[in-house]
């Protein structure tokens, strides 16, 4: 499936991250989890799914988790879905997608990209691209 630059720079910048996947080809998925991590409660929903591999959203009302937590969630959510991907949100202007790349004999390494609605999204275009999808120019 493809999609153009601009049509995926509104999908983000509107939090619309179900159409966005479900415009390439993605599955509808039902999930919903609640994960208690040091004392706090993080709500987890499924946004797509496509072969095994979920994509979900962690709204952050009362601020984004720190780095040390969003990995322990990782971690959590890595024992019911091996491949995933984590769209941290604040519904307003700032997003955290978190991907965790499993190779075999190799360590778990967490990988980062924040996404603010006022940039462009190129840095997230590169990294994800070919990856989770294919962009047309």
């Amino acid at each position: 499936m493809f999609i153009s630059r601009s049509q995926f720079k509104e999908y983000l910048t509107a939090f619309n991250f179900q159409e966005l996947f479900l415009t390439l080809g993605w599955d509808n998925v039902k999930y919903n989890n609640t994960l208690d991590v040091n004392g706090v409660k993080y709500k987890l929903n499924g946004i797509v799914q496509k072969r095994g591999f979920i994509v979900i959203s962690c709204n952050s009302n009362n601020g984004f988790p720190d780095a040390n937590t969003r990995k322990k969630i990782d971690k959590q959510i890595s024992r019911l879905n091996f491949e995933h991907l984590i769209i941290y949100h604040d519904n307003s202007q700032k997003q955290i997608w978190q991907i965790s790349i499993k190779e075999p004999n190799k360590p778990i390494q967490i990988r980062e990209i924040v996404y603010h609605t006022n940039q462009e999204p190129e840095l997230l275009y590169s990294k994800l691209k070919g990856f989770l999808f294919t962009l047309d120019e």
